[in-house]
């Protein structure tokens, strides 16, 4: 995979395969959670607090939670897999598939290419949300401690937390007070997002890989 190809890419299954052994498990994991969120809506079992339990784990801080077998079980299994990478490609792929049958509601299928049109629009979503995660790994970025002042750290740390990401740029406006004018960091902040827990501008700013 090339640069150019990173930027364009509209699935992820590639660009997760690139990052294979170039990434913290963490991250890959972040983003499995991401897609999964995403799917949530659309499937039978309501409990997000198995989300949030993966999540933990993400952070090494539980283990991966078990699964009944009759509570969504593709999707949720995928997201569990005891290897990040596999966890980060099976569930884009079954999160997708999940989305794309909600969003037409009642027999999509019949209509199979209408079908894999919606597919290929979350799988575009889910290539964004990489993105966001891992910024551009051909264009490394080096982040000055001196940018980590009080009001950037509380401003990352309050959107880390509650996964709410509106206040981006005035992160951006924090960081360039503090003397950071990278291009990659601020367009970022300032961008259109969308922005999900381990967003890479976040992560740096926190400390955390």
């Amino acid at each position: 995979m090339t640069g150019i190809e990173w930027s364009a890419a509209t699935d992820p299954a590639p660009m997760v395969q690139f990052l294979q052994a170039k990434s913290s498990d963490r991250k890959l994991r972040l983003f499995a959670v991401a897609c999964c969120r995403r799917a949530w809506p659309w499937c039978e079992t309501p409990d997000v607090s198995i989300i949030t339990a993966l999540e933990q784990h993400a952070h090494g801080l539980g283990l991966i939670p078990r699964v009944n077998a009759f509570q969504h079980d593709r999707l949720l299994c995928s997201v569990c897999s005891p290897f990040a990478t596999s966890a980060a490609l099976r569930t884009a792929t079954v999160a997708a598939a999940v989305v794309a049958t909600g969003t037409l509601g009642s027999s999509p299928r019949a209509d199979l290419e209408t079908w894999r049109a919606a597919d290929s629009v979350e799988s575009a979503e889910q290539a964004t949300l990489l993105r966001d995660i891992f910024g551009n790994p051909f264009r490394p970025v080096a982040f000055s401690p001196s940018w980590r002042t009080p009001p950037a750290l509380a401003l990352a740390d309050r959107m880390y937390e509650s996964r709410t990401f509106d206040v981006m740029p005035i992160l951006a406006d924090a960081l360039q007070d503090a003397g950071c004018e990278n291009e990659d960091i601020l367009g970022h902040c300032r961008g259109t997002g969308p922005h999900v827990r381990g967003c890479w501008v976040v992560d740096l700013v926190l400390g955390k890989e």
